[in-house]
């Protein structure tokens, strides 16, 4: 049988301010450098 991987993300996108500091945190650099290249490898 051929099998795949499958991964499933949840989380918010663009850029969102922080709820405790107020400071924009851009959720779209985070996916793109840490998530997408963990879950490419």
């Amino acid at each position: 049988m051929n099998y795949h991987a499958l991964c499933f993300v949840d989380m918010p996108f663009g850029k969102k301010p922080d709820l405790k500091s107020g400071r924009a945190v851009d959720f779209d650099q985070i996916y793109n450098a840490a998530i997408k290249p963990a879950i490419e490898d």
